[in-house]
């Protein structure tokens, strides 16, 4: 019965630290994975990349930067709803120099871009 009751106390320690670390890595790699859902202000599209990783890539240069890691750098995957449209939407703008702004989920991906949900001609 000690060595059970000890056993005990020595998992007891390390699955605290175990659990405390997890908490902390999870914490600490929040920012990184979520940042603020919404439009932003109305600048040029700058270059919009289709890559052979099934999404496309936007670049557009805000003077106020989403707030993932890369602050001008936009995604969306070939398959989510609308990609089609709002695809010709941005070649359009960048042809015409018309100013766009883009609605973020609040997500953001390994590479730090964020999330394209829609976007909009400002005129």
């Amino acid at each position: 019965m000690g060595a059970a009751t000890r056993n005990l106390f020595i998992d007891k320690p390390v699955s605290g630290l175990i659990g405390g670390l997890f908490f902390g890595l999870c914490v600490l790699a929040e920012p990184a994975l979520a940042g603020r859902a919404g439009w932003s202000q109305a600048a040029l599209v700058h270059s919009l990349e289709p890559t052979a990783q099934r999404r496309y890539v936007l670049r557009v240069h805000l003077d106020e930067a989403h707030s993932c890691k890369s602050g001008h750098s936009y995604f969306q995957d070939y398959s989510a709803n609308g990609a089609g449209f709002i695809f010709d939407t941005l070649l359009m703008a960048m042809a015409q120099e018309l100013p766009v702004q883009v609605h973020t989920s609040g997500r953001c991906e390994l590479n730090g871009y964020a999330e394209i949900t829609a976007v909009r001609i400002a005129r």
